[in-house]
């Protein structure tokens, strides 16, 4: 009967360890948003930090003149704040279910473009952005995701408006919709 006992306590204890409010040690994930799809790594840094890569397409639109497509590359570390204050309260807290502090530094490139435009529309560019966020799961494996952030983007080699390399500051939003693998 001990031995039982024990055998419980050990599990229980192994569960109760697995829900400290910490985040998973690795996720894979596909988010669609308005303006493109991604594909997502988020490696677990420490108990409440990850490092969240990203590979995906970048997509835009405009009536009457054309559209455009070309890759886009993120690397961002996510401070996820209210992990353990969430799991105290028994909300879900699967695949980072949490708000959100990041530093996104991204890269985009006209390498792959498509677009029906006349010319080149993508430009290559690298930009940095501060970012708050909220990731909440709608089941086990279906999440949402609303950020924004401020940010400065430089065109290399150029901007649509000039030869020479240019900046711009920017206003870095998104609204996604994911699938956890």
């Amino acid at each position: 009967m001990k031995k039982i006992f024990v055998i419980i306590l050990v599990m229980l204890s192994c569960v109760v360890e697995a829900q400290d409010g910490s985040v998973e040690k690795s996720i894979y994930g596909i988010q669609i948003g308005g303006v493109g799809i991604w594909g997502h790594n988020e490696l677990r840094f420490s108990d409440q930090i990850a490092i969240r890569t990203e590979l995906g397409v970048y997509t835009e639109i405009q009536q009457g003149i054309g559209y455009y497509i070309a890759p886009e590359l993120s690397i961002s570390p996510r401070w996820y704040y209210n992990t353990k204050k969430r799991n105290q309260k028994k909300l879900d807290i699967g695949g980072n279910s949490a708000n959100f502090l990041s530093l996104k530094a991204g890269f985009r490139s006209n390498v792959f473009e498509f677009s029906d435009y006349e010319y080149d529309r993508a430009q290559n560019s690298i930009s940095v952005s501060a970012k708050w966020g909220i990731k909440r799961n709608l089941s086990e494996k279906i999440n949402f995701e609303i950020g924004s952030g401020l940010g400065i983007r430089s065109f290399i080699g150029g901007s649509l408006s000039d030869e020479g390399d240019s900046s711009e500051a920017f206003i870095d939003l998104h609204i996604r919709i994911g699938l956890k693998l």
